[in-house]
C-alpha cells in the first residue's frame, strides 16, 4: 500500500513539472549573439570602422554609424578596457535581424589597435548610410 502510494505521488509530481515544463503561448524572442576578434578600430567622424578577419577570409570591414551610439537609437555602444581579449565587438541578433552591436575597445588611444586614417574620410560617409550591421563570417 505505502509502495502504490509513493508510487502515485512521484507519478503526479512528474506529470506536473511536464505540464508546468511545457511553453506557454507566447512568444519569446530569440537572441544570439558573436564576437568578433578586432584588427583594428578606426574613428571617423560619421562613425566607426572596424577591420577584422572573418573565418577562412582575408580581412574585412564592418561599418558602425555614429548615429547608432545615441539613446535614442540604442543600436551600439562603446566599452574601453584592458587585457589580453581587447579590442573585440559583438553582434546581437533578435529573431534572425542585427538588433545591437558593442565595440570593446583598448583604453590606450595610443594602442596599435586603434587606427588613423590619413586623409580625408569623406569618401566612406556613404558606407554609414545603412540601418543594419553586415558582417562577413
Amino acid at each position: 500500500m505505502k509502495k502504490l502510494l509513493i508510487c502515485m505521488i512521484l507519478l503526479s509530481f512528474f506529470i506536473t513539472v511536464a505540464v508546468f515544463a511545457q511553453e506557454s503561448g507566447e512568444s519569446k524572442d530569440r537572441l544570439y549573439v558573436k564576437s568578433f576578434p578586432c584588427e583594428q578600430i578606426f574613428p571617423t567622424r560619421y562613425g566607426y570602422i572596424i577591420g577584422y578577419k572573418p573565418a577562412l577570409k582575408d580581412y574585412a570591414y564592418a561599418y558602425i554609424p555614429m548615429a547608432w551610439f545615441r539613446a535614442d537609437s540604442g543600436k551600439a555602444n562603446i566599452v574601453y578596457g584592458s587585457g589580453p581579449e581587447f579590442p573585440y565587438f559583438e553582434v546581437t541578433w533578435k529573431n534572425g535581424e542585427f538588433a545591437h552591436v558593442t565595440i570593446y575597445g583598448v583604453d590606450d588611444m595610443h594602442s596599435l589597435s586603434w587606427g588613423v586614417l590619413l586623409g580625408d574620410d569623406s569618401p566612406f560617409e556613404s558606407r554609414f548610410n545603412q540601418d543594419t550591421l553586415s558582417l562577413k563570417y
